[in-house]
């Protein structure tokens, strides 16, 4: 990847509105795991197959998500259609994510400028503001690549057989989604075990060409769909 200071000075021919064209990328400040340092509006050039890197270490990264420090709590990779989360689980996720936020976490936050170029770019954002793309690109990733394996695995003991299929958009901001969830799970009196399958943390997001399979019935989300009693749709 190539990486730009927001403080580095414009370039000749810079236009758009947008970030400077990069062509020396600025050597970044490397912590442990591949982990690096940068400053409030770093950018980082999007291209196909950019892997961006942590901006926080993964033993933090667990740490607020409450996931063992290394590996996964589940024994055995469960079934896909197994690996669902329980309203505590995802509340938990939630609570990650304001003391993140409190924490003053950077979040990359893909922008697209006007000369039409597409930059990742680090910066501080509110709770209300973070959605599944930030969540996914900053924390998810990051503390389940070492493990190839999806978020559901650091987070459950052993499978989750799936009650409801969520289907939503990644740009809602994520609180407003599990409120709306909250709210799903009183109308339908939720047991401590119900399980909510959710694409951004019981796929693996390392993995993505085995979920969308070539023959739809293999994929993970209907094979997801099946195994539920109910789709929540939140709109």
């Amino acid at each position: 990847w190539e990486m730009r200071m927001a403080s580095d000075p414009p370039r000749e021919g810079d236009q758009g509105g947008g970030p400077h064209d990069q062509t020396t990328p600025t050597p970044p400040v490397h912590l442990e795991n591949g982990c690096v340092r940068v400053e409030e509006g770093t950018r980082l050039r999007a291209v196909e197959g950019l892997h961006l890197p942590p901006l926080a270490t993964r033993r933090r990264l667990r740490e607020f998500l409450g996931c063992p420090a290394q590996g996964r709590r589940c024994e055995s990779r469960p079934a896909v259609e197994n690996r669902a989360l329980t309203l505590a689980q995802l509340e938990r996720i939630e609570r990650a994510i304001e003391e993140l936020c409190a924490d003053g976490q950077l979040w990359w936050v893909l922008e697209t400028y006007d000369d039409g170029s597409k930059w990742w770019v680090a910066k501080r954002l509110e709770e209300e503001e973070v959605n599944l793309y930030h969540l996914d690109r900053t924390v998810v990733r990051a503390v389940t690549r070492e493990d190839g394996c999806s978020l559901m695995e650091l987070l459950a003991q052993g499978g989750q057989p799936v009650d409801w299929y969520m289907s939503h958009a990644w740009s809602e901001p994520f609180i407003n989604t599990m409120e709306c969830l909250r709210k799903h799970a009183r109308d339908r009196k939720y047991a401590e075990t119900t399980g909510v399958w959710v694409c951004a943390f019981s796929n693996s997001q390392h993995e993505l060409r085995t979920a969308v399979a070539t023959e739809a019935a293999d994929s993970a989300f209907l094979r997801a769909m099946r195994a539920a009693a109910g789709t929540v749709a939140v709109v």
